[in-house]
């Protein structure tokens, strides 16, 4: 599972996989949206 503990915990630093991430990311669903788009990739 991708689990940013950093990011979870209020870092304001964004995890280093973001830049390969959608920009829907910093979205509230962001755990939901990245399964997603590595499922279907």
């Amino acid at each position: 599972m991708f689990v940013f503990l950093g990011d979870l915990e209020g870092d304001s630093e964004p995890p280093p996989l973001a830049t390969d991430l959608p920009p829907g990311f910093d979205e509230p669903n962001r755990r939901v949206q990245p399964f997603r788009r590595v499922v279907n990739a």
